[in-house]
């Protein structure tokens, strides 16, 4: 599979990738100013972005994530808008096509698990709208050949799940556990899994793919 090499320009919360002929893998780069995502006040926030971004030249594709579980997760989607039309409009104005990526969770396609935790209702809830979000980008950026799609992978091996707090959830609530198993028999997944699904879907093997919600979950979603 052919793919550019993709640098980060962005905290974890909130990543553009850009991706640009003869930059390598994990070229260092400076972020763009981070903001407080939580407020609703978005337009001003997005131009003021926009024009960071701007100043940095060739952006055709789009990587956003929101990690963390918590009763509010209300700014992983305004933090998805902000940072979407923050360089879209620069995309546009390119004209060289693109891809935006936007990371949910396989809580953004089932509801496995719901217990009326405050917590765990905000974070499907919010997962969920990461799809909404992708589907009205993807009609609004088709006619500029931008693609919009969503990855959603189920456990990664990171310290968001692999840390004393899960584990200790887990020993004390097996059936918690048991809510989370994959179909496959692992219990969950390596980064490079998710990451080598956004490099196809930002790829030109991939130039014909977008509305589309993928999951990389070693078939948590299909129980």
């Amino acid at each position: 599979m052919r793919s550019n090499g993709i640098r980060l320009i962005g905290p974890l919360t909130e990543i553009a990738a850009a991706k640009e002929p003869g930059v390598p893998m994990g070229a260092p780069t400076q972020p763009i100013p981070r903001t407080d995502s939580s407020r609703s006040n978005a337009i001003p926030r997005s131009r003021t972005r926009s024009s960071s971004v701007r100043s940095r030249g060739a952006l055709p594709m789009l990587t956003e994530v929101g990690v963390g579980i918590g009763p509010s997760r209300t700014r992983a989607t305004v933090g998805t808008w902000n940072t979407v039309h923050a360089t879209a409009p620069l995309m546009i104005e390119q004209g060289r096509g693109g891809a935006v990526v936007l990371i949910s969770s396989t809580q953004g396609l089932t509801g496995r698990g719901g217990s009326g935790v405050a917590g765990a209702d905000g974070y499907t809830a919010s997962k969920h709208g990461l799809v909404g979000l992708m589907r009205t980008f993807a009609h609004w950026l088709a006619p500029h050949r931008i693609r919009g799609n969503t990855v959603h992978p189920t456990g990664v091996a990171t310290p968001m799940i692999m840390n004393p707090v899960i584990e200790r959830l887990f020993a004390e609530h097996p059936g918690a556990a048991a809510g989370v198993r994959n179909l496959l028999d692992v219990p969950y997944i390596e980064p490079e899994d998710v990451s080598n699904a956004i490099a196809w879907l930002t790829s030109d093997e991939a130039r014909y793919v977008t509305g589309v919600a993928l999951p990389v979950d070693a078939g948590f979603a299909a129980l």
